[in-house]
């Protein structure tokens, strides 16, 4: 078997993929089962390898160098990645890297419940003194629909067919038409709030900034924002559209219906975008795990 230096993994091997093959080297070295020559030699080997693994990415982060200034981390930059995989991560980075009050942030975005949703229309219907309820209905065609803030901005009254209970997205991110639905009611609550607009008149005339804070006036009024901020988390017009995502995915939505849906190109996009839904795990937990099925 030849053998491999730090140098020649650093080389072969993508920075991910040192640390997929270090997390299976301790899993192996961590192994509690009985002992014997063959599994012992299997720990020593793994130990061995984790430290070679370590020396590798070091040969990726470059040598370090002393300085009086703020050390700095190498960040991983998508230049690292294969032009495909390039495409997944600008796409995952333009879902999860928001705006928040005018200001990028690396925060997650809040995902927030059904409930919370229900909390968040209820009382802009309540208390929206818009005419025409136009934040509240801002808050349910975003939720209805899981659209971008910029889509929602672009829309057109000839965009929307409330018959047939969908909207025609136009130029969406990576310049990608598509068609997303709205339930009857959302339907009926917009053709009313739109009558005797023109075809090419926008539907609520409000750019996507203002279209994020009137969004985050309404998760601050009910305690949302701050119940989320104390999580590090941030409610923004994002939010909504995690949480249609979420719901529709754990209500039962095919991952190819929900993909279209939201526009993605990627199905990778589509699994880790709706990695936070927690919300139908609760079940499964309490079926599976012994101390939940004890009476």
């Amino acid at each position: 078997m030849p053998k491999f230096s730090a140098h020649d993994l650093a080389q072969l091997l993508h920075p991910q993929e040192l640390e997929i093959l270090e997390e299976l080297a301790h899993e192996l070295s961590d192994d509690d089962s009985e002992e014997n020559d063959a599994e012992d030699e299997v720990r020593l080997f793994s130990r061995d390898f984790i430290q070679l693994l370590t020396q590798a990415k070091q040969v990726h982060r470059g040598p370090k160098t002393k300085s009086k200034s703020k050390k700095t981390k190498r960040r991983f930059s998508p230049s690292d990645l294969s032009p495909l995989d390039r495409e997944r991560f600008e796409e995952l980075d333009d879902e999860l890297e928001r705006e928040e009050m005018g200001k990028r942030t690396r925060r997650l975005p809040a995902v927030p419940t059904r409930e919370e949703v229900r909390l968040l229309l209820d009382t802009a219907e309540e208390q929206d003194r818009n005419v025409g309820k136009r934040d509240y209905l801002i808050i349910r065609l975003m939720y209805a629909t899981g659209c971008r803030r910029s889509e929602l901005e672009n829309m057109r009254l000839a965009d929307m067919n409330y018959k047939e209970q969908r909207v025609f997205i136009r130029d969406g991110k990576w310049d990608k038409d598509r068609y997303v639905l709205i339930d009857k009611q959302t339907a009926e609550l917009m053709e009313e709030f739109t009558y005797g607009l023109g075809l090419a008149d926008p539907i609520f005339n409000i750019q996507d900034r203002q279209i994020n804070r009137r969004i985050v006036h309404w998760a601050t009024v009910t305690g949302l924002a701050d119940r989320y901020d104390a999580q590090d988390r941030s409610f923004t017009s994002s939010s909504l559209r995690h949480a249609y995502a979420t719901h529709m995915h754990e209500a039962g939505i095919d991952l190819y219906t929900l993909k279209n849906l939201l526009g993605h190109r990627f199905f990778t996009t589509t699994q880790i975008y709706i990695h936070l839904a927690v919300g139908n795990w609760l079940g499964q937990y309490e079926r599976c795990h012994p101390l939940a099925t004890f009476e």
